[in-house]
């Protein structure tokens, strides 16, 4: 579920877009847990992605 967006930092992040809200939430699976780890939850039309 969602888009990959992988940085230096974080190869394994994704993000999905709530178009209610206009908000990315940005994640990453810890599939060892079985769990998603909210990164961060960022306003799109910002127009700029966080310092992830």
């Amino acid at each position: 579920m969602g888009a990959a967006w992988p940085t230096p930092r974080r190869p394994t992040l994704r993000r999905v877009f709530m178009r209610r809200t206009k908000r990315h939430i940005y994640y990453r699976p810890l599939e060892a847990e079985d769990t998603l780890l909210v990164v961060a939850i960022w306003g799109a039309p910002k127009g700029q992605a966080p310092d992830l």
